[in-house]
């Protein structure tokens, strides 16, 4: 059965404050300039961690892809889809249901390199932990998490 080339997109941020400041607006505005002339099958948004797997948004998207019309996933960032395991969707499930991924770009702050990737995934792990240890919203969270992103950029990672 041949698809008809409908997208689905997917933005995600971090945080209410993200929200609040109007990101996940960009996002979707990015990714609709991106989609084109096709049609777009859904959009799904997320306000959730990227560590995350109970992501509402996210699971509805991936349905939606295994949809016979979809043939691409549309995301401004790969960070966007998933902190860790992007590869994994990119590569194994989404080309089993005849979906590919494609990056929109544009995401402020989220420059390639290797050692801005190292430091990315530090502190979203850092952040992970510690807000769960302490509470996502404790003072105790936002100072490891500072110290460490302080400790990275000393380094010049």
């Amino acid at each position: 059965m041949e698809r008809s080339g409908a997208v689905v997109l997917y933005g995600r941020v971090s945080s209410h404050q993200q929200r609040a400041e109007g990101d996940l607006e960009r996002q979707g505005e990015r990714l609709r300039e991106a989609a084109g002339d096709r049609p777009i099958a859904g959009v799904f948004t997320d306000v959730a961690s990227g560590l995350s797997d109970k992501r509402k948004g996210l699971r509805r998207a991936l349905r939606a892809c295994q949809g016979d019309r979809v043939t691409t996933l549309l995301v401004t960032h790969e960070e966007r889809l998933a902190r860790f395991g992007t590869a994994l969707l990119a590569e194994v499930v989404l080309p089993s249901w005849g979906v590919r991924l494609e990056i929109a770009g544009g995401d402020e702050g989220l420059d390639g390199g290797e050692g801005n990737d190292l430091v990315r995934d530090t502190l979203a792990v850092v952040t992970s932990f510690s807000g769960r240890l302490y509470g996502s919203r404790s003072a105790k969270a936002r100072a490891l998490t500072q110290a460490v992103k302080s400790t990275l950029e000393e380094a010049n990672l």
